[in-house]
C-alpha cells in the first residue's frame, strides 16, 4: 500500500517513517510538511493510507482528500494533543495515534486500516448493477455496461452500451454505488470506466467512440491507474 505522512515536525515524520518502513504492508512511502505539499503528492500518486498530524482542534487542511480522483485514503490522525482526538473522528479517521509513537500501537493501527480496506473492497465488488429512477419507474442497469458518466448542472447522464440515461443525482451518490477500482473521475464533469478507455491523446481521453477532456489535476493519477508498457 502507498502511504503519505503529513507532519510539520521533521523529527516526528522521520520517527513514523522508520516504523512504517519495517512493516510489510507499506510498499511506497511519501513525506511532507504541509497539506498543500500533500495535495500535490496525492494527485500524482494513488495514496492508500494518510497519516496526518493535527496540531490543534479545528480545521487541519485535509479536506482535499474527499475530492481526490480515486478512493478516499484511509486516514490516521496523529498528534501530541489528546484533545484533537474528536477532530480525528469528525474527519472519519480510521484511528488516532498519540505521540510519541510506539511500534506496538502503530501495528494495531495498521491492522485496523487493513480491516477497513478489506471491507471497502468487499463493498465495492458487491454492486454489479444499479436501479435508475426514470419517470417514476426503476430500471436495472448492469455496472459492466456503463462506460461514461457526465454531470450536467443538477442531473447526470449515464452512457451504457445499450442506451443513454438521464437521472437527477450527484457524482457522490453515483460513485458510492460503483466499484472504485473500475471507475474513476478524470474531470469535474466526467467519470469513466477504466477498461473502456481506448486511447489517450494529449488532454483528451477516448471512451468507446466519445472523446472527453481529462483535467491536468487528474491526468497523472489516471496514468497511474493504467497499465503502460
Amino acid at each position: 500500500m502507498k502511504c503519505l505522512i503529513i507532519d510539520p515536525d521533521k523529527k516526528s515524520r522521520l520517527a513514523l517513517k522508520k516504523l512504517l518502513e519495517a512493516t510489510a504492508q507499506i510498499k511506497e512511502l511519501y513525506l511532507c510538511s504541509t497539506p498543500q505539499q500533500a495535495l500535490d503528492i496525492a494527485m500524482d500518486n494513488e495514496i492508500d493510507i494518510l497519516f496526518a498530524d493535527f496540531q490543534k482542534p479545528g480545521s487541519n487542511g485535509i479536506d482535499f482528500i474527499a475530492d481526490l480522483p480515486y478512493a478516499r485514503p484511509h486516514l490516521v490522525v496523529t498528534s501530541d494533543k489528546k484533545e484533537v482526538a474528536k477532530d480525528a473522528f469528525d474527519h472519519e479517521a480510521v484511528d488516532f495515534l498519540l505521540k510519541p509513537f510506539t511500534n506496538a500501537r502503530l501495528m494495531k493501527s495498521i491492522a485496523r486500516v487493513m480491516k477497513h480496506n478489506e471491507k471497502r473492497l468487499s463493498n465495492a465488488s458487491s454492486f454489479d448493477s444499479l436501479f435508475l429512477k426514470l419517470d417514476g419507474n426503476l430500471e436495472k442497469v448492469s455496472a459492466k455496461d456503463i462506460y461514461l458518466i457526465q454531470a450536467n448542472a443538477d442531473y447526470m447522464k449515464i452512457y451504457t452500451t445499450k442506451k443513454e440515461y438521464t437521472i437527477y443525482s450527484t457524482f457522490k451518490q453515483v460513485l458510492a454505488n460503483l466499484s472504485q477500482k473500475d471507475f474513476m473521475r478524470i474531470h469535474r464533469s466526467y467519470v469513466v470506466r477504466l477498461d473502456r478507455i481506448s486511447a489517450i491523446e494529449d488532454s483528451m481521453v477516448k471512451v468507446e467512440k466519445i472523446s472527453i477532456p481529462v483535467s491536468n489535476s487528474y491526468r497523472q493519477a489516471l496514468l497511474n491507474r493504467l497499465k503502460i508498457l
